[in-house]
């Protein structure tokens, strides 16, 4: 069964569960894969909300197949004109011998009679025609159109839409290529939280649909109305600020979030207002968003948008793993949701548990593969994982789509290099940089590429750079460091590496770090502190430092640890018939294992393999 068919089984399964959520969505995806496939079409037709809907797929139907007879029945069913169904074909002509003027009157009867039964049977056939093919149409229709006679609490997570753009997914010749092909990928506006009766329920219901479509302007009409019978209904004036924050109008939804608060102090939606508005508006207070989001959950444990919300903030202030805590208090009956395993995907990602975050990010992708985000961090998880060449197609699947995408450039731009292609990658990444010169991670791309290729004085160039637009970036600063290794300046990057020190905030970092302290000292002729150095950053759990680093701290240290032989050579003694004993050599200062001494020149460290992350400088120090 190919994946389109197994979605289709999904989407079926669904409607016959009248899960009419779950298929809306399953068809949508379907019709992006193929938009003109009719049956796709009257499926949909029995799984949207509401009437105009309904018309509309049934009319898409009729305009590829104007001789369908089931799209043509709906419509009418619906009220609306549509072509006659398509008669029987007209029976055989019987020849029948002339008759005289006097027996015309007798058989005249029973032919009118067998003409009747004919007509009779046609009717009654397409009686039943009209009967099987609006039985499921019917049932549909009345399902979506039943009305809620009590109130209802619900909330789902749904992505937050976007006013101005949407994104059509291209197919590509090659790689994942997501299932939103010829229609545009829409994001549903966040759904209503309570939907309680009002008096002016024609107003409310035309303002709960508006809000649904996107259609700002008439759902605040629809709810001012409301508003004016009731003025104290805390509900309309949360959806009324969800409508003023989906255009940007960050002060006056404020405005209607407080209203509410101020009407219910204990309305929980009301705090998630306020929190996403201190968030996402020009305040951007990280604390008053924390706080108000802190409210909501305690308020209503069930308010899943608030968790999510209260990752995205975790992630954001590096805490990956207070994000999964945040996430684990998500609603078991959630339904399946492709944000939410976004978020654990960059949360796993970020503590390195890549297995983890690889399944995350694959669910992601089955739950909406039509969102970008998710195939940016696919790709980010594939190369943190070494798989640099299959990072390429999920990034060329971004980029066919969003060809501005800058962060998708550079990720693109390292996996061509690490792959070989390092002319494409520079040529990438600089491209990069004409489009933003202010962009930091394609000065720190272009400047490790540089130092791998020993063009110190350009990595020089771009780690000031970096450096002069974020005084404390941590690879800024380390970057700096390296480049004075690689000129054979031990003491500046000594002194470069110490500075960055106070600036590593993940054990990764500070692992990182205290390797490179270790070379600038072993640079510096210390060879006992870079030992030292160099056991600290291997001490790190979950293989903190990178894979890289520590195969080369073991060298180095392993290096270190042999004895400097006296360059002035010693007698050894001349054996004699008579047992001797052999001189063991006196140790060095640092503590090694008993060897014989020979003469030997200098100790040279070996460069780690070329690394995206870390480039170790070549220089030859001499161990004192």
């Amino acid at each position: 069964m190919t994946p389109e068919q197994d979605l289709f089984t999904q989407a079926v399964a669904a409607l016959q569960a009248n899960d009419l959520v779950q298929a809306r969505d399953l068809f949508s995806q379907l019709l992006k894969i193929d938009r003109k496939n009719v049956n796709y079409w009257l499926w949909l037709s029995a799984a949207v909300e509401t009437t105009k809907e309904r018309i509309y797929c049934l009319r898409e139907v009729l305009v590829m197949d104007p001789n369908n007879q089931e799209a043509a029945l709906g419509l009418r069913m619906l009220g609306e004109k549509a072509p006659e169904l398509n008669a029987p074909p007209p029976a055989e002509p019987k020849v029948i011998p002339w008759k005289t003027q006097l027996e015309l009157p007798v058989e005249r009867p029973k032919s009118v009679q067998g003409f009747r039964s004919r007509i009779a049977l046609y009717v009654l056939l397409a009686i039943c025609i009209i009967v099987v093919s609006g039985f499921g149409i019917t049932l549909a229709i009345r399902s979506a159109l039943a009305t809620p006679t009590s109130a209802i609490k619900r909330w789902t997570i749904t992505p937050r839409p976007t006013a101005t753009e949407t994104t059509t997914i291209l197919p590509l010749t090659s790689g994942p290529a997501p299932l939103s092909i010829l229609l545009n990928a829409t994001f549903t506006p966040t759904p209503m939280y309570v939907a309680t009766p009002h008096n002016r329920v024609e107003a409310y219901g035309a303002g709960i649909r508006a809000y649904n479509k996107g259609d700002w302007a008439s759902a605040i009409n629809y709810f001012k109305q409301v508003l004016a019978d009731e003025p104290n209904d805390t509900d309309v004036y949360y959806h009324l600020g969800d409508i003023y924050r989906f255009q940007g109008a960050y002060t006056d939804a404020l405005t209607a979030y407080q209203r509410s608060l101020k009407l219910d102090p204990n309305f929980a939606p009301g705090y998630l207002g306020e929190a996403q508005v201190y968030l996402y508006g020009p305040a951007n207070d990280t604390k008053k968003a924390l706080s108000a989001l802190q409210k909501a959950v305690n308020l209503d444990p069930q308010l899943n948008q608030a968790y999510l919300e209260l990752a995205n903030i975790s992630l954001a202030q590096d805490d990956p793993g207070a994000a999964l805590e945040w996430l684990a208090n998500l609603d078991t009956s959630l339904p399946n949701n492709s944000l939410v395993e976004l978020d654990r995907a960059k949360a796993y990602l970020a503590e390195s548990q890549l297995d983890q975050a690889l399944n995350a990010v694959l669910l992601a992708n089955q739950y909406d593969r039509s969102s970008l985000p998710v195939y940016t961090v696919w790709a980010q998880i594939l190369q943190e994982n070494g798989d640099y060449q299959g990072s390429i197609e999920p990034l060329l699947t971004v980029l066919a789509n969003a060809p501005s995408d800058l962060n998708s450039q550079v990720l693109l731009a390292r996996a061509y290099y690490e792959t070989g292609d390092t002319d494409k990658a520079l040529s990438l990444v600089s491209s990069c940089l004409q489009t933003d010169n202010k962009f930091i991670d394609a000065y720190l791309l272009r400047a490790d590429i540089y130092l791998a290729e020993n063009n110190v004085n350009a990595a020089h160039d771009d780690f000031e750079s970096v450096v002069r637009l974020d005084y404390n970036n941590f690879d800024g600063n380390v970057g700096l460091g390296r480049v004075y290794l690689a000129k054979g300046q031990p003491g500046p990057a000594y002194n470069a590496f110490d500075y960055s020190n106070k600036l590593a905030i993940t054990d990764t970092q500070k692992a990182t770090i205290l390797y490179w302290k270790a070379m600038a000292l072993i640079g510096l002729g210390d060879t006992a502190p870079a030992i030292r150095e160099f056991q600290a950053a291997m001490a790190f759990g979950n293989d903190a430092l990178p894979l890289n680093l520590r195969t080369d701290a073991q060298n180095q240290m392993n290096a270190l640890y042999t004895p400097t032989p006296s360059l002035t050579p010693t007698k050894t003694p001349v054996p004699s018939k008579t047992p001797t004993i052999t001189l063991t050599p006196r140790r060095s200062a640092t503590t090694t294992p008993p060897t014989t001494p020979t003469q030997s020149a200098t100790l040279t460290s070996t460069p780690t393999p070329r690394s995206s992350a870390t480039s170790t400088p070549s220089f030859t120090p001499t161990v004192k």
